[in-house]
């Protein structure tokens, strides 16, 4: 019966074999060019929506990566330096009037310095020991050790 009912559709034969096309019912019978056409550009629609998706997904999984990846390096940065202790800023104080007054470090450096303190850009210790070593060079402490 159901290959009659193909067979009054025009569809006859499923991959060259009217018996397989009787057996599936009709359901997976050939159907007519246009039939092809409509359901080829269903399936190539479905498969270029999905293949977008999957990039659209895969680009904002590269910049979420990308933030986290900066706020742990962020964290990181935190921890090694540490946040400064108040001894630290008083002696990077003394030592930075003691190089001005002594004509070591000019003006200009010292307020350069001090932006780059109050901006995050320079860490206190790293300024500390910048200063300390020039203090030392130029006779204006004694080493520590």
């Amino acid at each position: 019966m159901a290959g009659t009912v193909a067979g009054a559709a025009g569809a006859t034969t499923l991959l060259g074999s009217t018996g397989l096309a009787g057996l599936l019912g009709g359901v997976f019978v050939t159907a007519t060019p246009v039939g092809w056409v409509i359901g080829s550009a269903a399936i190539f629609g479905a498969a270029g929506y999905g293949i977008a998706k999957m990039i659209r997904s895969g680009s904002e999984q590269d910049r979420r990566r990308k933030d986290f990846i900066g706020r742990q390096t962020e964290r990181l940065m935190t921890l090694e330096t540490g946040s400064p202790t108040v001894d630290e800023r008083a002696e990077l104080g003394q030592l930075i009037a003691l190089t001005v007054a002594a004509s070591v470090i000019e003006e200009d450096a010292v307020r350069r310095m001090v932006n780059l303190l109050n901006t995050g850009k320079l860490a206190v210790p790293l300024a500390l020991d910048r200063v300390r070593r020039i203090a030392l060079t130029h006779g204006l402490i004694e080493s520590k050790s």
